[in-house]
């Protein structure tokens, strides 16, 4: 079983298209469990989701070959059968901006249609606020972002990291590691124009210190992108 964690905004839309593709009705997507979110609600669904797979998990086995979505990383540690872990990371600042960017464009599309508002705790907090980059990135589920996906689990316990920003190269790495092909694509690009109003209203040294303990994780991870590059490419 292939289990693919998909941290928002690293290039997970483009791998998800090139999984569909790959594994067809064989690919379980997981989209609900708000990682972030720390509702009573969505702590509540999570415990349960939880508990149902101590009891479905054999026929997930049996019915799919890959799962992907938002969920931490540790999720589906107990499925039977033996599981590859994969997961692409992202530089962290450059993350969040995108991260940022998107929910203020969704929220004004929610706005122009008329579509009832996220039920994600910290996006709720974001849009009630109306907050500003800065103190996006300093919310405590922005600032422990990385941890937070990945649950108990460590960068050297995947089988798999990739880069957004090395995508190409990290289909490549995937194919040798796994022996499975991946088309590439890219889906949701942010707008430069929009990225380079941000950048030049925003205290950059600020958005980089709150990101410090991402930053830690993503330097792990690219350390770990490396040796699988030069042990398989």
């Amino acid at each position: 079983m292939l289990i693919s964690v998909h941290m928002p905004k690293t290039a997970g839309n483009s791998f998800l298209s090139g999984l569909t593709q790959r594994f067809g009705e064989r690919l379980l997507q997981v989209y609900f469990l708000r990682p972030i979110s720390s509702s009573a609600e969505d702590r509540i669904n999570r415990a349960k989701y939880r508990c149902k797979l101590f009891f479905t998990g054999r026929d997930i086995t049996k019915r799919y070959d890959a799962i992907h979505g938002h969920f931490t990383a540790d999720t589906f540690n107990r499925i039977p059968g033996p599981k590859q872990y994969c997961m692409f990371l992202r530089e962290p600042a450059d993350r969040t901006i995108s991260h940022y960017l998107f929910w203020l464009e969704q929220d004004a599309l929610l706005t122009r249609e008329g579509l009832p508002k996220p039920y994600n705790s910290v996006r709720r907090k974001f849009l009630k606020n109306r907050l500003g980059l800065n103190e996006f990135a300093e919310l405590p589920e922005m600032v422990n972002f990385f941890s937070i996906y990945l649950g108990k689990m460590r960068i050297e316990d995947f089988d798999f990291i990739g880069l957004q920003e090395e995508y190409s190269t990290s289909l490549r790495l995937f194919e040798r590691i796994f022996g499975l092909k991946i088309e590439e694509s890219h889906e949701n690009p942010t707008s430069k124009a929009s990225r380079a109003d941000l950048l030049s209203r925003i205290d950059l040294g600020r958005l980089r210190t709150a990101q410090s303990a991402n930053q830690l994780i993503y330097d792990q991870a690219r350390k770990r992108f490396d040796q699988l590059c030069a042990r398989y490419l």
